[in-house]
């Protein structure tokens, strides 16, 4: 039986033929091999697979070939965090599509571009993407397509906390999934109900989806999956302040990534252990666990990941009080995300960043920070973050530079952001820092 490899490299000798014979088989079989080799982040394969399908495009008047070549690259270049060139592609594919009447692959676009800017933190842009594909989808009788689409916009409602329709639409998708007898996605959509439930601090139902999952998967036998879940279960562990059972998770999930060549997900559960030692204060244990995974992220250049790790290097290095080193690697991580598009992760960068200036003196540079990241967190639609961040802009020694009029500003603002969220605590610590503030002077 050939490999992987050995039957992509047949099948693409085989694809340059029937292509010149403008055959619709050869592009069903390209689609085919092509998604293999991306659902197992065989990145090189697929550059070659896609040089090979644009020298047959070339000769080509097909438009069905054109959109299949630029779509399929949009794909490659979303799975590589390339988020500008995926949104290019994309939208080109979509008036490609537009213009062969391929409404299926016109709803697919639509989908992908939410999920770019699902990835950038903008996700109310995301749901409206996903919102437009939907009676495309409807019309087309297509409850797959309906499935993953209501399974993003779960995903987006989840980032923006807007918990009862994250809930709705994961619901929705598993019922679908369930349906159409999906196991694979329906294993999937249990897995991101108990991500929901340990966002909305419901630790209980949050440990009962990730269990069914994770269960799923192993009646699946699909082990890349299940150092997936085994990853979100060491974080609802980690959560619950069950150091022991978070660390099982974590060490399970990285034997298993390392045996499917899960690198990217090595990379992952390194930095997800980084940051259980970090978390115990063991910051030279965390630092040498995050350059482990950070090793493997710039063999693999992923961006995104190499963006996280070098965030948490920041983090474990103002825990040691090293404020230069952290201002160092949060430069470093903001530069990635700002590549990447990422606007939230740009913003919690920028509150680190506002912090360790503080601790160097260099109040007007954290003043500059704090003020970005709220402009940002409230771009994404991130209050309570936004909130977070106000109180910190609030507060000495950078409060002592801004009059008392604008700290009131901050903390009022503050709690307006936070009436409608869920963090009663933070509410409850602005109110009482503005209370402080009540018989103060007014502007110097």
């Amino acid at each position: 039986m050939m490999n992987l490899a050995n039957e992509v490299t047949y099948r693409l000798e085989y694809l340059h033929q029937v292509i010149e014979s403008h055959d619709e088989t050869g592009i069903q079989t390209w689609l085919k091999f092509f998604k293999a080799a991306l659902d197992r982040s065989h990145f090189d394969e697929c550059g070659r697979m896609l040089l090979m399908v644009r020298r047959s495009s070339r000769c080509s008047s097909s438009l069905t070939l054109r959109s299949v070549v630029v779509h399929n690259e949009g794909l490659l270049r979303l799975s590589q965090g390339c988020l500008d060139e995926a949104e290019q592609c994309f939208a080109e594919a979509l008036v490609l599509y537009h213009e062969a009447g391929d409404r299926y692959n016109e709803a697919q676009c639509l989908t992908n571009l939410g999920e770019v800017c699902r990835l950038r933190g903008q996700w109310q842009s995301a749901i409206q993407f996903y919102q437009s594909s939907k009676p495309i989808l409807e019309e087309l009788d297509n409850p797959t397509g309906l499935a993953q689409v209501y399974n993003n916009i779960g995903l987006a409602s989840m980032s923006l906390g807007h918990w009862a329709e994250a809930d709705q639409a994961f619901e929705r998708a598993l019922s679908l999934f369930q349906q159409i007898n999906d196991q694979v996605e329906t294993a999937r959509a249990l897995n991101n109900l108990g991500r929901l439930y340990r966002e909305r601090g419901e630790g209980q139902k949050a440990l009962q989806y990730l269990q069914a999952a994770l269960t799923e998967f192993q009646r699946l036998g699909d082990e890349y999956s299940q150092a997936s879940v085994l990853n979100n279960l060491g974080a609802l562990h980690c959560w619950r302040n069950e150091w022991d059972q978070a660390k099982a998770c974590y060490e399970r999930s990285l034997e298993l990534a390392w045996r499917v060549g899960d690198h990217t997900g090595v990379a992952h559960t390194f930095n997800n252990l980084g940051e259980l030692s970090r978390m115990a204060d063991d910051f030279e244990g965390a630092l040498k666990l995050y350059r482990q995974g950070l090793e493997i992220a710039q063999v693999l250049d992923d961006h995104p990941i190499l963006a996280a790790i070098k965030g948490n290097i920041g983090l474990a290095a103002a825990g040691q009080g090293q404020w230069k080193e952290a201002v160092s690697q949060y430069r470093e991580s903001l530069e990635l995300k700002a590549q990447l598009g990422d606007l939230k992760g740009q913003a919690i960068t920028l509150n680190n960043l506002g912090v360790a200036y503080e601790h160097l003196g260099s109040i007007d540079e954290a003043i500059s920070s704090y003020r970005t990241a709220v402009s940002l967190f409230k771009q994404v639609g991130n209050a309570v973050n936004a909130a977070a961040t106000l109180i910190n802009l609030s507060q000495p020694p950078v409060g002592h530079e801004l009059s008392i009029n604008e700290r009131r500003r901050c903390l009022r603002e503050a709690i307006a952001l936070l009436s409608g969220a869920e963090a009663v605590e933070r509410q409850r610590l602005a109110a009482r820092l503005l209370a402080e503030l009540k018989g103060a002077n007014e502007d110097r």
